[in-house]
């Protein structure tokens, strides 16, 4: 199992993300979790060609990097994780919102 690979640096959500978080304690705890995976590395359900993109992104540290994760509760429903390039901030956010 992977440890930290990045700092996530500030970590918001948007208004939509926190109102389920808010009104959806099984959403909250998936939120956090994918959080946690995110930063270890494991990217969720992105394509095989952005998880490399991701890879090369570590190791050149000056581009941005994304997860998608899947909310098994509610599988029409995703979320995004996109940390900006100086790893200075990340966002949660529903793909609709981008």
């Amino acid at each position: 199992m992977r440890g930290e690979l990045f700092e996530l640096g500030d970590v918001a959500v948007t208004m939509n993300v926190a109102s389920k978080m808010e009104s959806d304690m099984a959403f909250l705890q998936f939120v956090m979790m994918s959080l946690d995976d995110y930063s270890k590395g494991n990217w969720g359900a992105l394509t095989e060609d952005d998880k490399a993109e991701n890879e090369r992104a570590l190791k050149s540290g000056d581009l941005r990097l994304m997860g998608s994760y899947k909310y098994k509760e509610e599988p029409d429903i995703c979320i995004w994780i996109i940390t900006d390039a100086d790893h200075k901030h990340t966002t949660v956010l529903f793909p609709e919102e981008y």
